[in-house]
């Protein structure tokens, strides 16, 4: 079965952040020196929390919606 899930990568002190929002109350949270090292890392988060949540005969939600995410860009000054 294949699932997708959002994931947010966010600059932090001296590295990065990244969580899934759908799996974060089971702790798909981690950080990284770099964007690539915290993408990598919350990758294996989600995958082991799916693995665990398939074992346990949980429900797999990927929090999918109809909703869609834009970036805006604003120039103060």
């Amino acid at each position: 079965m294949m699932y997708t899930f959002k994931v947010v990568v966010e600059p932090d002190e001296g590295g990065w952040h990244a969580y899934c929002p759908a799996l974060k109350s089971r702790g798909a949270v981690t950080q990284g020196p770099t964007y690539d090292e915290a993408l990598k890392n919350i990758n294996e988060v989600v995958q082991m929390i799916v693995d665990e949540m398939t074992e346990e005969g949980s429900e797999i939600a990927s929090g999918q919606s109809n909703t869609s995410t834009h970036t805006c860009i604003l120039q103060i000054g």
